[in-house]
């Protein structure tokens, strides 16, 4: 009898004319179908983990993208109206100033919004805030809230876009 009991040994042996275990020979042929799906679920696996983590670096490509002109757009929203109303200044006001702190606000927000994905910032909640002041600029400067999607949107002559 051989030394290792493998089915691929056992099979050697058969063609080889050895001495053969029925009872193990038996036992191949029995869990020939256990072991066939062992393998099928172990590649599976293997195979569902890759294509998973090509989806989701697609995925996280397109939505940090997304977010990254959201946050660009904030930053330049705020510094070109400061660039704006510092060529054109007017009457200071509580009004004038609370605009002011909100545009410094807004770019600063943005300017320091992470690059990087951090487990421990709420990050979701940083852009809600953006946004939340964002609307508040465009309210007190008198201007449209909307930001054109590329390639879609309402037309320049309808809406204010930035």
């Amino acid at each position: 009898m051989a030394a290792t009991q493998t089915p691929e040994n056992r099979a050697n042996a058969i063609k080889d004319g050895e001495e053969v275990d029925l009872d193990a020979a038996w036992d191949d042929v029995v869990l020939l179908e256990d072991r066939a799906a062992q393998r099928g679920i172990q590649e599976g696996l293997t195979e569902g983990i890759q294509r998973g983590e090509r989806q989701g670096f697609r995925i996280g490509a397109a939505k940090g993208a997304e977010i990254g002109a959201e946050v660009g757009f904030y930053l330049g929203f705020a510094t070109t109206w400061t660039q704006v109303r510092k060529r054109n200044p007017e009457e200071s006001s509580k009004k004038e100033e609370r605009l002011s702190k909100a545009l410094a606000k807004l770019a600063s927000d943005a300017d320091a919004f992470p690059a990087e994905n951090v487990k421990d910032e709420d990050v979701l909640q940083r852009l809600r805030d953006m946004r939340a002041r964002f609307k508040m600029c465009c309210q007190m400067l008198g201007v449209a809230q909307e930001m054109s999607q590329p390639g879609g949107g309402r037309p320049a002559a309808q809406v204010i876009t930035w």
